[in-house]
């Protein structure tokens, strides 16, 4: 830590419940994941810390670029890391693949019980478009609470949207592109620290 300089530390709080133990969270993922580490980084996790104090941190000026700001973006790093070691894991990708597969069996079993049992209720319920035009309708509410709920529904709309591209690209073979945040932390990662891209592509239904 010293190398990051005094200023820095001298925002760092003790205090704050937050600081401490996400520095625990992010040294405990790194040792779990040290197979996707940068080159050049110790398998030690303080070691590691150190290193990316003084490598890898910019100098900053301001309260929110202390040491807090530090381990935040070093949390980051064991992020993507634990996603770059998800996605480059042999066979990963095709098991996704199969249970993208199984959710879509489930989703049409379903569809075809409440069809055949009339249980639903309300038209268009499991529509993402339909939901976001509820949403877009209580966004142009004045009352503030029609406003939150149509925030919840637009996020929780554009999540269901997002998931459902995602499962189709896995069961075509594909990579889930931009609808999973977590392959987008993988390939920013290997970009970042030069490491084999994930892989793209594989045998649809194998």
């Amino acid at each position: 830590m010293a190398v990051a300089g005094g200023y820095r530390l001298a925002f760092w709080s003790e205090d704050a419940r937050h600081h401490g133990p996400r520095l625990d969270r992010a040294l405990t993922r790194y040792a779990r994941y040290l197979d996707a580490r940068p080159a050049g980084f110790p398998a030690a996790p303080v070691a590691a810390f150190a290193r990316f104090l003084a490598e890898h941190t910019p100098r900053q000026n301001g309260l929110e670029h202390g040491m807090a700001y530090d381990v935040q973006r070093f949390n980051e790093l064991t992020k993507q890391m634990s996603a770059y070691a998800h996605y480059t894991r042999d066979g990963h990708l095709q098991l996704a693949a199969a249970r993208a597969r199984r959710r879509e069996r489930t989703r049409q079993l379903a569809d075809q019980i409440n069809s055949q049992l009339r249980l639903r209720f309300r038209t268009g319920d499991d529509d993402p478009a339909a939901r976001l035009r509820v949403a877009s309708e209580l966004l142009d509410s004045p009352h503030p609470a029609h406003q939150a709920a149509g925030r919840q529904l637009y996020a929780d709309a554009k999540r269901t949207e997002r998931l459902a591209q995602r499962d189709q690209r896995l069961r075509a073979g594909q990579h889930p592109g931009k609808a999973d945040g977590r392959y987008r932390a993988a390939c920013t990662h290997a970009q970042r620290w030069r490491l084999p891209t994930p892989p793209r592509r594989w045998t649809a239904g194998s």
